[in-house]
């Protein structure tokens, strides 16, 4: 039977490139297939200051799928960014995840000792916050079946949530990941709900570290169609590829900075980047910036790429490591990512690292052993086959819709 859903999230439109925009958009194609589809967001574009971009009202993508903007209601102000150190004790993300043990759990013991109302304080400065949005979830609440609340962070999340008086219409798709500020006591309002996670991974890190209990909760996954004939586009230059934002956050500076020191001895070889970022003026002659490009140009680049490099620490999927595996691009990853090092360890279709030498030893392996990299290239494109295509992703998600 046909039903009405919302899906909730801070900022959405197909021209957006991020992990949770690219999912809810995908997530909404496959759900309006079935069913009628609004995406409730805001008209932000920026994710870090929510500044109003798009026009307020409804954009309809097509019959069943509508997307609904409403404003913000305030950038986001340097009294967050002032509130946040204080909270994190002034460790940025790209250095969190090489921190001792010790470190971690004096960090986390202090982090989940913050007030709630200072966590509140907090989640509402981070915002973006729209009255006009959590307005529309009070007043045409009863008009629908269920409402999908997309990542755990944001203000429009943890504000709407109350807005919506039964519960059990209420999903939450979190993706956590080990940071820092996800050991907010606030978030513990959610664990009632009902969890969607992206991987068994995430699940984990939720239950074990988050909620310290089970949660009631289903693993959607994801899916791509899985399309034939992508050609590699003609390159002179032996490269590596990574797509996304060019954020620190990312881990792209020490990506950038441990490829410049391989490329002292390996002068031949270069990094490609598909995306746009802080980090994008950033010198060498060994990088080199496409921008944003097309769907197909992206595929073309990732086939032709002697490995995707995926460097951040903290992910909930890793959409762009699965579109590699798609095209039959195995995969260099960072260890410290538990979604993205079980990926590799259940697909075999690259390694995962811990440091430097660890990341120098596998760009090797990877560029000379090409029997090596044949296998991998065929374990990529199975593991995709067998877990991360279209038909499987809409069968479990129709399952729980």
């Amino acid at each position: 039977m046909s039903k009405k859903i919302a899906i909730i999230i801070p900022r959405a439109s197909k021209d957006l490139t991020g992990g949770a925009e690219s999912y809810s958009i995908a997530m909404a194609e496959s759900l309006s297939k079935n069913h009628i589809v609004n995406i409730l967001t805001t008209t932000a574009k920026d994710s870090l200051t929510w500044k109003n971009y798009y026009e307020v009202g409804q954009e309809k993508v097509h019959q069943n799928l509508i997307i609904k903007r409403f404003l913000v209601d305030m950038e986001r102000p340097d009294e967050f960014w002032q509130l946040n150190g204080i909270i994190q004790k002034n460790t940025s993300l790209e250095k969190y995840h090489s921190l001792s043990q010790k470190l971690k759990k004096k960090l986390i013991y202090s982090i989940q000792g913050t007030a709630i109302p200072i966590c509140e304080k907090w989640i509402r400065l981070q915002g973006p916050s729209s009255k006009g949005l959590y307005n529309y979830l009070e007043e045409n609440q009863d008009d629908y079946d269920i409402f999908v609340f997309v990542t755990y962070l944001y203000a429009t999340t943890y504000f709407g949530i109350e807005k919506i008086r039964n519960p059990h219409k209420i999903f939450i798709l979190p993706t956590y990941h080990n940071e820092p500020v996800a050991y907010l006591p606030a978030f513990q309002k959610y664990d009632k709900l009902l969890h969607l996670f992206l991987t068994h991974a995430e699940q984990e890190f939720a239950e074990k570290e988050i909620y310290k209990s089970q949660t009631s909760s289903k693993i959607l996954g994801f899916g791509l169609p899985p399309s034939e004939g992508f050609k590699p586009l003609a390159r002179r230059e032996t490269y590596f590829l990574y797509a996304g934002r060019l954020e620190k956050g990312k881990g792209v500076l020490e990506l950038f900075c441990m490829f410049e020191k391989y490329c002292k001895i390996h002068k031949d070889v270069y990094l490609y980047c598909i995306g746009q970022g802080e980090l994008q003026d950033y010198k060498s002659e060994h990088i080199i910036y496409q921008g944003f490009v097309s769907e197909k140009q992206k595929y073309d680049l990732m086939e032709g790429a002697v490995a995707f490099l995926h460097p951040s620490a903290y992910e909930s999927l890793g959409i762009v490591l699965l579109e590699s595996f798609m095209v039959g691009t195995p995969a260099i990853v960072n260890g410290h990512s538990q979604v993205l090092r079980e990926h590799i360890q259940n697909s075999c279709a690259g390694f995962y690292y811990w440091n430097e030498e660890e990341f120098f030893n596998f760009m090797d392996k990877t560029l000379f052993d090409k029997t090596l990299r044949k296998n991998f290239s065929q374990n990529a494109r199975s593991y995709f086959l067998k877990f991360y295509s279209l038909l499987e992703y809409e069968k479990r998600l129709f399952v729980h819709f």
